[in-house]
């Protein structure tokens, strides 16, 4: 158990050296009734060389890993660009569901919604609980069906969606798009909460572009920026649904 943590845990885990500790206070208590205990002393040995290798080859991909990001969060790349650094982030790291998220949000802002379908059920094909990103990605994967003309898949697929988490804000965010419930009540749910605002207007913005309303889209893009939570995927693609639309528009 020790050993297998050693070798899967960060190496600037805390995870990582207190396993250690307790691998070396296990062997050296039960090292004493071994009878071969140079064999013993040669495993040891041996397991502490792989984790040295592990903990250099994980260093090198962490630095990759932190430079590319940081040329992603730069924003003086194209887009272009900016696709092959998520593909190379995603391959370093297929597992990393947040890292697909991230990939998912961002081609949703360049409106590219068959790209979103596509990574949403690589997110989905990956062992997942209900958890903050999965709600918001499932969200996206039903309005990026809508934003690629599949407005049947679309109100299928977060039928479904509905059906299977337990949230209740984003239930009733799904409710409101299939069933054209009162906008107002919705935002009374959202309890003035940042958060919760960023997560609305951005979903009742990407469902307008579906229904081809662009100007009111623009205006729940500007109410999701005015929550100033700009780390969020949220608004980071509210912000660049806004952008493309002032281009359109110009």
């Amino acid at each position: 158990m020790f050993e297998q943590s050693i070798l899967t845990s960060d190496i600037n885990d805390w995870v990582y050296f207190l396993s250690f500790s307790r691998l070396n206070r296990v062997r050296e208590a039960s090292g004493g009734g071994r009878k071969n205990k140079q064999a013993d002393q040669k495993d040891a040995e041996a397991f502490i060389q792989r984790a040295k290798d592990y903990r250099e080859e994980a260093g090198k991909v962490k630095e990759t890993v932190s430079k590319l990001v940081e040329s992603f969060e730069s924003g003086t790349l194209g887009h272009e660009k900016n696709t092959e650094i998520l593909e190379e982030l995603m391959d370093i790291a297929p597992e990393n569901l947040i890292m697909i998220g991230k990939a998912a949000f961002y081609h949703a802002g360049k409106g590219e919604p068959k790209k979103v379908v596509a990574l949403a059920d690589r997110y989905f094909s990956l062992p997942s609980r209900e958890t903050g990103l999965s709600l918001s990605l499932g969200l996206l994967k039903g309005e990026s069906l809508a934003l690629a003309g599949e407005k049947a898949a679309a109100e299928e697929y977060l039928n479904g969606f509905y059906k299977s988490i337990r949230d209740p804000f984003y239930r009733a965010v799904i409710k409101h798009l299939l069933e054209n419930t009162s906008e107002d009540l919705l935002i009374r749910l959202a309890e003035k909460k940042p958060e919760k605002l960023v997560t609305l207007h951005t979903a009742l913005g990407l469902w307008a572009e579906a229904e081809n309303h662009p100007e009111r889209a623009a205006h729940h893009y500007r109410e999701a920026l005015g929550t100033y939570l700009d780390t969020w995927n949220e608004y980071s693609l509210a912000l660049e649904r806004l952008t493309e639309l002032r281009k359109a528009r110009n």
